[in-house]
């Protein structure tokens, strides 16, 4: 399947489904991500009398970033279902947080892969990245295989990947043209272009899953 392949496919999915995933990209990312933060730094700030330091806005954003972890995969599994032409609906991207053990699971893979990535890193900025493209598949896996372990999980994203590093990597390229165009928009472009760029990298997965 070609870059242009994934696109149409992502396309196919989004048409009659463009409101709920729009609705997604406004509430999640424009609420969830940046809006509800906002809100909370402010109200801090304004319950110690005081702007808050950059520490203390680390130890603000650290935990909450960690509690978003579980939207962030289950906005992730929203759009593999929709690529998979699935019946969905707007309280899917929340269904993580309805199994304890589960969430904790995702942040305990986000937290393991961040670490993993990041000493790859300080061996040199390209091994860094490779090795993040390499280990993107894991959270995908852990829709289809719940009962995959964390260190599993990321060893069979490893896997599917070999000979795909590149091709996710030209697939996430070819969006760079969308994504200046949605900077000279305000950002109201990002609204059409988050659950375009989410449905393609859940089609990419779909694909090299099933080469097995």
């Amino acid at each position: 399947m070609t870059i242009k392949e994934i696109k149409k496919h992502a396309l196919e999915a989004l048409s009659g489904n463009w409101g709920i995933a729009i609705l997604v990209s406004i509430v999640v990312y424009g609420g969830f991500f940046y809006f509800i933060p906002y809100l909370l730094q402010i109200s801090l700030s304004g319950w110690i009398g005081r702007e808050l330091s950059w520490v203390e806005l680390e130890m603000f954003n650290i935990p909450l970033q960690l509690l978003l972890i579980p939207l962030t995969v289950g906005i992730s599994w929203f759009f593999l279902e929709l690529s998979r032409k699935q019946t969905i609906k707007f309280k899917d991207i929340f269904i993580v947080y309805s199994d304890l053990r589960l969430s904790l699971k995702m942040v305990g893979l986000s937290i393991l892969t961040g670490i993993l990535v990041l000493l790859w890193a300080l061996l040199f900025i390209i091994p860094g990245i490779v090795k993040s493209i390499a280990y993107s598949q894991a959270y995908y896996i852990l829709k289809d295989k719940p009962n995959l372990s964390i260190l599993e999980a990321i060893k069979e994203s490893n896997r599917i990947m070999k000979g795909h590093k590149l091709d996710y990597f030209l697939l996430m390229l070819s969006f760079i043209g969308w994504m200046i165009l949605s900077i000279f928009t305000l950002g109201i472009g990002l609204i059409f272009l988050s659950p375009y760029v989410d449905t393609s990298r859940a089609t990419f997965y779909l694909h090299i899953s099933n080469e097995d």
